[in-house]
């Protein structure tokens, strides 16, 4: 039996499903457009360079600087030159997108209890470890 074209199509309406409640939820904040990109952030340490989120992310390049921008002009984060290479920069969070991840948080934890309802923890680690697996898989594909 073929799974992926299934698959791809039940990830991709449930990916839509949850990004807009989320994106509704945070309607209010000036960051529903760019909450994943904070999240992420926050959640790898609070700094990575552009093409560690681009990485991450598996977004393209145009997008991840357009997300940069936006949250940089609101104050929640920041570009430093990297010691490292003075040609790239490390994007870091600040204060204010650290007060706001609780909020964000928050949402999420909503999220989850409406989107994993009658999931167990033993079923919600197999699918994100089925998940894990499968972008391992995917990322040496060639």
């Amino acid at each position: 039996m073929e799974f992926a074209g299934d698959i791809v199509l039940q990830l991709m309406v449930t990916y839509r499903s949850l990004n807009g409640q989320m994106t509704e939820l945070l309607e209010a904040s000036d960051i529903a457009q760019h909450y994943q990109l904070l999240v992420v952030l926050c959640r790898i340490g609070g700094a990575a360079t552009q093409t560690e989120l681009i990485r991450y992310l598996k977004m393209n390049e145009s997008t991840v600087r357009a997300s940069i921008l936006v949250l940089e002009q609101k104050g929640y984060v920041t570009k430093v030159k990297s010691n490292r290479d003075q040609r790239s920069h490390i994007i870091q969070v600040t204060t204010l997108a650290k007060n706001l991840l609780g909020n964000i948080e928050s949402i999420l934890g909503n999220v989850d209890s409406v989107a994993f309802r009658g999931l167990d923890q033993a079923q919600l680690f197999q699918f994100w470890y089925a998940l894990i697996k499968i972008n391992q898989n995917l990322s040496n594909f060639v």
